[in-house]
């Protein structure tokens, strides 16, 4: 969790990140989603009312609309999902 950080702060970071597990390139052999290791990324921003749980799901479920979405992305949750980047 990141308090005080703006959606395009934590976006970037959720990128960056995608990036530097991507960049190595280090094989993923028994996949049958991709050749290297990637990751996806789901982020929930502001508050909502059913707390810490009711957050975790929000980002959980942008987080599969990542993977649903071609993986090695970042998708944030703002009580509806938004793709906000691809690197496939």
């Amino acid at each position: 969790m990141l308090f005080d950080q703006t959606e395009e702060w934590v976006r970037e970071l959720g990128n960056t990140i995608c990036q530097k597990v991507r960049e190595p390139q280090i094989e993923h052999a028994r996949s049958t989603a991709a050749d290297y290791v990637s990751i996806s990324v789901g982020i929930q921003t502001g508050l909502v009312e059913e707390g810490i749980d009711g957050l975790l799901a929000l980002a959980d479920d942008a987080l599969y609309q990542a993977k649903e979405n071609g993986r090695n992305q970042v998708a944030v949750n703002k009580n509806k999902v938004d793709i906000l980047h691809s690197s496939v």
